[in-house]
């Protein structure tokens, strides 16, 4: 869907179309860059900063989908357990997220 949405009149008067929503893309592009983010840097040295110019989104996007750095990595670590077969991994994680301790991420792929 697109929407149209007018500016005040006078200078640099015109119409503005938003992007298309498309809520699965979006949160598919953030658990892949995400994934990305966090074997270049490490969990710990990637910045949500750093996710979103990966992305090309804005925060707003981000926070929409997960509640921030670690729901990301948890929800895309737990996705990536069930292709490898290994669900005991994202529990691991969330524990250590949990403990305030420097997870180990360098299995998201």
């Amino acid at each position: 869907m697109t929407v149209a949405l007018p500016l005040p009149r006078g200078r640099g008067a015109a119409i503005i179309r938003a992007m298309p929503r498309k809520p699965e893309a979006t949160r598919r592009s953030l658990l892949e860059s995400a994934a990305r983010e966090f074997l270049r840097n490490g969990y710990e040295a990637t910045g949500l900063g750093t996710l979103v110019a990966a992305t090309g989104l804005s925060k707003g996007a981000l926070f929409h989908h997960f509640a921030g750095k670690e729901a990301l990595g948890i929800v895309r670590l737990v996705e990536h357990s069930k292709k490898a077969n290994t669900p005991w991994v994202a529990a691991r994680f969330a524990v250590v997220v949990h403990q305030n301790r420097n997870p180990a991420v360098n299995c998201l792929g």
